[in-house]
């Protein structure tokens, strides 16, 4: 199964345990199939420079874990600008992405993502809503 996993989630799975955790655990160990974008890997690097965050940006696996993230078979070059979220903008970028990658899911805990529940055929899920039905054994 193809996930697109939002910011939110890549960070909560990174910095503590929990739902998102899980889910990126799925990702690492082959469970879940991990796509992404440059530009949502751009969004992460920059989240992780806030000041807030320092203790999970100095932790010693991350550098391993952003190798995981940045592999080629990972990326997706989303060819179309969508413009469908208005309160969110950025939230767009996370649309274009699972678009590119013909994913199965969008996993998100942002409000505007929630509520579309689904956008072109792809389900909108939080990571305990995905879980509930594919855990990670």
């Amino acid at each position: 199964m193809k996930l697109v996993l939002d910011t939110n989630v890549l960070v909560s799975g990174i910095g503590w345990a929990g739902p998102p955790a899980e889910v990126l655990r799925g990702c690492l160990c082959g469970v879940f199939q991990f796509r992404t974008s440059p530009e949502l890997l751009a969004e992460l690097a920059n989240v992780l420079r806030s000041p807030k965050l320092s203790a999970i940006a100095s932790r010693p696996e991350l550098a391993e874990l952003l190798t995981f993230l940045h592999r080629s078979e990972h990326l997706v070059y989303p060819s179309h600008s969508l413009q469908v979220i208005r309160e969110g903008p950025a939230d767009n970028r996370i649309l274009e992405a699972a678009i590119a990658s013909a994913a199965d899911r969008i996993i998100s805990g942002d409000d505007h993502l929630l509520q579309l529940g689904s956008w072109g055929g792809i389900a909108i899920q939080t990571p305990t809503e995905l879980l509930r039905r594919h855990p990670v054994t």
